[in-house]
């Protein structure tokens, strides 16, 4: 079934999590550099921009979700918010948009596999 969403709409209500099946982290500069040239044209052109498939699974926990498909996507996203968040000036929005995309009641939206942890918790809390 196909659900298509805003990123708004995607992170409302969502605690995702990388299951430990998944591979580590592995995009390279090319990747990001693409995903990020995808994104810049649609906002230049004023149009949406397809992400391609994100699969997810629902735990026992409530709103929390294991990303099953798109993690490399999603993990860059959020990477990509969070510099925009930070480059804010105005505090009150900078502490809003963290907590609907990046920490919500003090844990991270986005759990990474334990080995990419500390890298990606390094890069959000700069």
């Amino acid at each position: 079934m196909s659900n298509q969403q805003s990123l708004n709409q995607f992170f409302t209500r969502k605690i995702l999590h990388v299951p430990k099946y998944q591979r580590s982290y592995a995009w390279e500069k090319q990747n990001v550099r693409e995903l990020y040239e995808d994104i810049q044209e649609a906002y230049e052109t004023n149009s949406t921009h397809y992400i391609g498939t994100v699969v997810l699974a629902r735990t026992r926990d409530k709103d929390v979700y294991n990303i099953v498909d798109g993690q490399q996507r999603i993990t860059t996203i959020i990477m990509f918010i969070n510099a925009i968040i930070e480059n804010l000036s105005d505090e009150r929005d900078k502490e809003y948009y963290k907590r609907f995309y990046i920490k919500s009641k003090g844990q991270n939206k986005l759990t990474p596999l334990e080995r990419d942890a500390n890298y990606f918790n390094s890069l959000l809390s700069r």
